[in-house]
């Protein structure tokens, strides 16, 4: 609900007290995919980056059973401080701002660290990196961590924290390196199409 497709009023019914929705999208996509019999649950591989980070990583802290693998790179996942990290305090106009506390319930409710628990999670590689200005890779090796601590399957939960990159690829070479990786990974998970 990031982007123009639908307007600024589907924007805005997926911020701030609202933002539940864009979860429960993206889950009820997926489980009109297993549904719908165009994909088996062992099959299905989500993926998200920066804000979609935070989306796959809440995704799975609300529904561990919903795909095999997940792609999570540059994530936010700890919501009640992300705030206070770089210029992240502008982004508490999509957020919430935890500080707040008519707020913070509603933050504390999705935030995907507060919400991860002991389960069957899915194989999730976690990809930051070490130069990003937006998103510190502590958040990615915080996910990493605890899905390492929680899960109760036996698939890897990988981090991959490159030195050179930020936000995104630093060059054309790098983004082959970082899409070999993850097509490796998920072929290791889900299969060969």
């Amino acid at each position: 609900r990031g982007g123009d497709e639908f307007g600024e009023s589907w924007h805005e019914q997926g911020c701030l007290e609202n933002k539940q929705n864009v979860f429960d999208d993206f889950i009820a996509v997926a489980d009109g995919l297993v549904a719908d019999g165009k994909v088996d649950r062992s099959r299905l591989a989500i993926e998200g980056g920066s804000n979609g980070g935070l989306l796959v990583a809440a995704v799975i802290a609300q529904r561990p059973d919903l795909c095999r693998a997940v792609l999570c790179g540059v994530p936010l996942i700890d919501m009640l401080r992300f705030h206070r990290f770089q210029f992240a305090k502008s982004w508490t106009k999509e957020y919430g701002d935890p500080d707040d506390a008519d707020a913070f319930p509603g933050i504390r409710a999705w935030s995907p660290y507060h919400n991860l628990k002991p389960a069957a999670y899915p194989a999730v590689l976690v990809t930051s990196g070490l130069e990003d200005g937006r998103v510190n890779t502590f958040p990615a090796r915080k996910l990493a961590a605890a899905l390492q601590y929680l899960t109760t399957s036996d698939r890897p939960i990988l981090l991959r924290v490159d030195r050179d990159s930020g936000h995104g690829s630093a060059s054309l070479k790098q983004y082959k390196e970082e899409l070999l990786d993850e097509h490796a990974f998920l072929a290791q998970e889900i299969g060969r199409p």
